[in-house]
């Protein structure tokens, strides 16, 4: 996939502000940011075992796959980070998946992120 590709759709993530704790048993709340990211948008489908799985009950329709040159974030327990989301066609999407690709010889980092629809999540 040329490089040209990945810059088709514009599409604006919101990421929210996490907790940090300064040592001194305070802690600051960083910023609400907006992240713009160039990308494929493309529907998900199941290519092989690499794809990422969707949860139960969420179905093909409700997934989409991006392509950016732009690291987005999924949610993480561990570290209380929160999904990065964005609004599709008046829909509310989330980061579901982000796979690194950068890694792989090609002539610019990307990733190939799942975003599901939020509405559909239990």
């Amino acid at each position: 996939m040329t490089i040209s590709l990945l810059k088709k759709t514009k599409l604006e993530f919101s990421r929210k502000g996490v907790a940090v704790n300064n040592g001194d048993g305070t802690s600051t709340l960083a910023v609400d940011r907006v992240i713009g990211a160039r990308g494929s948008l493309q529907p998900y489908r199941v290519k092989g075992s690499t794809e990422a799985k969707l949860p139960s009950g969420i179905g093909s329709g409700d997934a989409l796959t991006f392509f950016t040159e732009t690291e987005l974030r999924t949610a993480n327990g561990l570290t209380k980070t929160t999904a990065d989301t964005t609004v599709i066609d008046g829909y509310p999407y989330e980061v579901f998946a982000v796979e690194n690709w950068s890694r792989f010889g090609l002539s610019a980092d990307n990733y190939q992120c799942t975003l599901i629809r939020k509405e559909q999540q239990s």
